[in-house]
């Protein structure tokens, strides 16, 4: 999926660059119940993210390289957008 973007974004004359986000598994297992997450519908049961974890759901190999890495465990979402900026030479319009 992620190539088929790039193939397309290239062949109209843009770049990808694609960002890696990471956080610390402690900082997930602390956030997953926050009720922001079930406002945005993202996954907020512990349990089904451990049986996730465990059968390697979350691995990431087959992911493209990325032009950053960001570590949001310390960050808001207006840091980590910041951070993306700044690792990709962006401007950041707030």
């Amino acid at each position: 999926m992620a190539e088929r973007a790039e193939a397309v974004m290239v062949a109209a004359g843009g770049t990808v660059n694609f960002v890696e986000l990471v956080c610390p598994l402690e900082e997930i297992r602390r956030r997953i119940g926050a009720p922001s997450r079930l406002e945005y519908r993202k996954l907020s049961s512990l349990s089904l993210f451990e049986e996730l974890e465990t059968a390697g759901e979350f691995d990431t190999s087959s992911m493209p390289r990325a032009a950053i890495t960001v570590d949001t465990g310390d960050f808001g979402p207006m840091e980590t957008a910041r951070a993306i900026c700044d690792g990709l030479g962006l401007p950041l319009d707030t």
